[in-house]
This record gives C-alpha cells, sequence and structure tokens, in this order.
C-alpha cells in the first residue's frame, strides 16, 4: 500500500516536472523570438 502512494506520487512529481520543462521551454522560445 505504502509502495503504490509513493509510485503514483512519483509519477505525479515527474509528470508535473516534465509539464513545467516542457512550458518553460515554450516560453523561452516565445522570448528569444520575440527578441529577434
Amino acid at each position: 500500500m505504502t509502495t503504490r502512494r509513493t509510485r503514483k506520487w512519483l509519477y505525479v512529481k515527474e509528470r508535473k516536472a516534465k509539464f513545467a520543462a516542457r512550458q518553460t521551454t515554450r516560453a523561452e522560445i516565445l522570448h528569444v523570438e520575440e527578441e529577434g
């Protein structure tokens, strides 16, 4: 039970990290395009 909960928490944490990374990458690209 504890293992499953931890696994789900890690899965959610990983998804949030990937989503945040994707958002920052998109923001950086837009920022560069605006400057250029």
